[in-house]
């Protein structure tokens, strides 16, 4: 229970002596073993690190990625606990030119390097993308091979496609350059170097991309599903069971419509009403592994990575 509390500093909880009604199946009815637990509010991140690491707290929330390998080297317990949801990535809006054409899409997929983005923004502690569903989510299907980094694959797209590198390494049709506008999500906060990270990975290609960053407001108010100049929406999101996942890419029945394709994609639409009628998980898998296989051929979404729900560090005992 609540003992004491400071407003924007601590929350102080102390055990209830007399407790006795917990879940049988965590093998410990009675108190907790602990007497007091005390959270600090401690909003800058190597403030949080530092106050593990000189004894003053016992975990921390939310260190820096690269601060992980140092920290279990000197003995600290870390722990990044996946997500049960979607990855991080985005969903590309089909009604904006030029991703309307498959090919620009599948181009864009093939010219992502993943693992450069582990191994330069994150740790061995986050995952490759196999799908646009977690691989720890029932029913995730390894997609890995549709989301390998093939710069030759994605330039024949794109040549394919009629977009003609220039002097300046941009490519252009019909006099209009090749653009992806990036709006990073104020939420993960390895986003944005996520984002100039790509930027550099396409620029290679021949892709101008352009980055905005704004605050939690503002990018409430200006970065939607298939919104005007919104070409890339970027995923950050949980859910409970794959069944749902089908339902949010059309409109049909209030759906959220993340790839602006209405109900167009006939292919997905007889996807959507097979996995929610389906009567078992056995009935439904296949179904859920063709959709994930589909969405990703097509260029529907751009897997990054999977995502790591929080950091945590333990001083060690």
């Amino acid at each position: 229970m609540v003992s004491s509390w400071r407003e924007g500093d601590f929350v102080k909880l102390t055990k209830r002596k007399d407790y006795n009604w917990g879940p049988a199946a965590v093998g410990h009815t009675g108190p907790a073993f602990l007497d007091s637990l005390t959270y600090k509010l401690v909003s800058e991140q190597s403030l949080r690190v530092s106050s593990v690491q000189s004894g003053q707290a016992d975990v921390a929330y939310n260190a820096s990625p690269q601060e992980l390998k140092s920290l279990k080297d000197a003995g600290f317990t870390v722990a990044t606990p996946r997500y049960l949801g979607f990855v991080n990535g985005w969903a590309v809006n089909t009604k904006l030119a030029p991703y309307d054409d498959v090919k620009v899409r599948q181009a864009l997929q093939a010219g992502i390097n993943r693992q450069e983005i582990i191994d330069t923004v994150y740790t061995p502690d986050w995952k490759l993308a196999t799908s646009f569903i977690q691989s720890n989510v029932p029913g995730a299907t390894d997609n890995s091979a549709l989301l390998a980094f093939d710069q030759a694959k994605a330039e024949k797209l794109l040549d394919e496609a009629g977009w003609v590198k220039g002097a300046d390494g941009v490519r252009s049709k019909d006099g209009k350059p090749l653009v992806l506008t990036l709006n990073s999500n104020p939420y993960l906060a390895a986003s944005k170097s996520i984002d100039e990270l790509i930027a550099q990975q396409l620029g290679k290609i021949g892709w101008k991309v352009n980055i905005r960053a704004y605050d939690v407001v503002t990018y409430g108010q200006k970065v939607r599903y298939g919104g005007a100049g919104v070409p890339a929406y970027e995923v950050t999101r949980s859910f409970i069971d794959a069944g749902t996942v089908a339902s949010i890419l059309t409109d049909a029945n209030n759906g959220e419509n993340w790839f602006a394709l209405g109900q167009s994609d006939e292919t997905i639409n007889r996807l959507r009403d097979q996995i929610a009628g389906a009567q078992s998980l056995s009935a439904r898998d296949p179904l859920l592994a063709q959709l994930q296989q589909y969405v990703l051929e097509q260029g529907y979404f751009i897997p990054r990575t999977q995502i790591v729900q929080r950091i945590y560090v333990q001083r060690p005992s």
